[in-house]
């Protein structure tokens, strides 16, 4: 799934809100939002890695597509 995927996954499926997402994750919010609405549909690696840490997912399973 792409970085959008992944953030509107959590947000719409498993119930977190942007400011969870951030606080659990160490990225900001502003980044969080930027890949929720698309206008950043695939984050950076750095942003990638602590996604993948702190959801327990595959730093792969962000960056692809499905």
């Amino acid at each position: 799934m792409k970085g959008n995927t992944f953030i509107n996954n959590l947000i719409y499926e498993m119930g977190y809100t942007q400011e969870q997402i951030s606080e659990r994750s160490g990225v900001s919010q502003q980044v969080i939002s930027k890949l929720k609405i698309g206008s950043s549909k695939s984050p950076s690696f750095i942003t990638a890695q602590k996604l993948s840490q702190a959801f327990e997912v595959d730093i792969n399973d962000i960056f692809q597509t499905k």
